[in-house]
């Protein structure tokens, strides 16, 4: 067991958890295969590695976080789920450590905050490269949950600090952590944009919600050796980028996905990030042809690799839901052309489903990436600047954000 410095574990009485959580005392009958599932699926699905994280995950039982969650039932109709944290609901705790992500929040009719998917999760965290008395600031995550995963690895409560800009939120996040006496835990409820910088500066920044773009205060408030890990918005969907200072200068690489379904940020910097599944129709002028070998022979990462690709080349890259007679029949990442249509990749049936016009464009864009050498998402190297002067180059691409041009360049080196 990871003990934070500063709180003291008691050695668990026959009976109780041996986790400390004296409030969940069938941990070891009950709840024990669950935690040891959801750990067991990560393994499986390689996102999780290191013994510390591991330790983490089955230390802090994730059902402490929710409170409640909210399922769907209709059109625009949700039914809420009142979670008692120390109830055996076999129900609930099947839901719970699923590993998908729960609907937290409601925001009227509207599906409001998530929580993040657990590989997602996972992924984020040993991206981190996190040692024993690091000091993280963390924005974005609708439940303590992640603070709490934190604190175990690096063994200290008061070295993590939490944002967000929902007063409830905060709230809910406080009592998460009184559950898992984790109370020392710094959160505040404040916009983002500017950072905590009373507290900088620190090893590492974990934003775990979706960014148009950073903010311009973040990364002066890093260590000299730390670097902040944001998953950003690119071609319709959430590369996660790892960014850090050199030379007074920031740079960054690509080190995995979030996803395209994650929340975007909230407060000061929410920009429409451009994140989304267009629906597209199947019809009469609809082409349905093979796929490029080389994706197929590059494996599970050869969509993705060259989605890249496009989100850097065109801003007609997205993500598809393809429909016949109401019901989806594919989907896929690809190009919406407007009046010239659409063309996708689509996954799992591995087939390229669209009109000429937009399947042509599409295959423009895959000959320069074959042409390229079709680099992997981690042969990038980007470059972020508040202007564009000095970042041009012939070697390399530039892209406009909110408040920073990104110079994005292949090296494999």
């Amino acid at each position: 067991m990871i003990s934070p410095v500063g709180v003291t574990r008691r050695v668990a009485p026959t009976g109780e958890s041996p986790s400390g959580f004296s409030h969940v005392p069938s941990m070891s009958t009950t709840l024990a295969p669950y935690i040891e599932d959801y750990v067991s699926r990560l393994l499986d699905h390689g996102v999780l590695f290191s013994t510390a994280l591991q330790q983490a995950l089955r230390e802090i039982p994730l059902h402490l976080f929710t409170e409640e969650y909210y399922e769907q039932i209709g059109p625009r109709e949700y039914r809420k789920i009142t979670v008692v944290p120390d109830s055996d609901n076999l129900d609930q705790l099947d839901t719970i450590y699923s590993g998908k992500p729960l609907l937290a929040t409601l925001e009227g009719s509207r599906p409001g905050r998530r929580t993040l998917p657990a590989e997602i999760l996972a992924y984020m965290l040993e991206s981190l490269d996190l040692e024993k008395s690091m000091k993280i600031l963390e924005v974005g995550s609708p439940t303590g949950y992640v603070a709490a995963l934190l604190a175990e690895i690096v063994g200290d409560q008061q070295l993590i600090f939490v944002m967000d800009v929902g007063g409830r939120t905060v709230n809910k996040i406080k009592r998460g952590l009184a559950r898992a006496g984790l109370e020392r835990i710094n959160v505040v409820a404040r916009d983002a944009f500017y950072g905590w910088y009373e507290y900088a500066p620190y090893d590492r920044i974990l934003i775990t919600a979706g960014c148009a773009d950073i903010s311009p205060y973040w990364m002066a408030q890093l260590k000299s050796k730390g670097f902040l890990l944001a998953p950003m918005s690119h071609g319709g969907w959430f590369p996660l980028v790892r960014l850090w200072i050199e030379s007074n200068r920031i740079f960054g690489k690509v080190v995995g996905s979030a996803g395209a379904t994650i929340d975007d940020i909230r407060g000061e910097l929410y920009i429409d990030s451009g994140i989304r599944r267009r629906v597209a129709t199947m019809r009469a002028d609809i082409i349905d042809s093979p796929i490029w070998s080389g994706i197929l022979e590059r494996g599970p990462t050869g969509l993705r690799d060259f989605w890249f690709y496009i989100g850097i080349r065109s801003d007609k890259s997205c993500a598809f839901n393809v429909r016949e007679h109401r019901r989806v029949v594919a989907r896929g990442v690809g190009l919406d052309c407007q009046e010239d249509g659409w063309g996708i990749i689509a996954s799992g049936v591995h087939r390229l489903l669209g009109t000429s016009k937009a399947l042509q464009e599409l295959d423009v864009l895959y000959r320069e990436w074959e042409d390229l050498g079709m680099p992997r998402m981690a042969d990038y190297r980007i470059e972020l600047a508040t202007k564009a002067t000095g970042i041009e180059s012939s070697h390399a691409w530039i892209i406009k954000r909110e408040f920073h041009y990104q110079r994005i360049w292949v090296d494999r080196n």
